[in-house]
């Protein structure tokens, strides 16, 4: 008996779109690119709160953003998503993506 194959992101099952961008229509590399931003996903995490609960010990405490404060909220956003995933299943990952990231940085099915 063989491993099944990974699909890969985008990639249909049964009809139906997978991944959080695949059921976007005219979604160019660009805008991909743009959405993931680092920058972008660092001010969502923001909003959210995550820089007031996120536990790291910065380079230069004084300079947040000279010690890559960015990056460690937009690596947060992603290992949030990984963990939902593997306790919850894709669907439910793709839905929280398209609500909770996608929609607030401006992205709608």
């Amino acid at each position: 008996m063989g491993m099944p194959r990974l699909r890969s992101w985008g990639e249909k099952e049964g009809g139906r779109e997978q991944g959080p961008t695949g059921g976007l229509e005219n979604l160019t590399a660009f805008a991909k690119g743009r959405v993931a931003e680092r920058r972008r996903l660092a001010g969502l995490a923001r909003e959210r709160g995550l820089e007031r609960v996120v536990r790291w010990k910065p380079k230069k405490a004084d300079d947040l953003q000279g010690s890559g404060i960015d990056t460690v909220l937009a690596h947060t956003l992603y290992a949030i998503v990984g963990a939902l995933s593997l306790q919850r299943g894709g669907e439910t990952t793709n839905q929280l993506v398209k609500e909770r990231i996608l929609a607030p940085l401006g992205l709608r099915k």
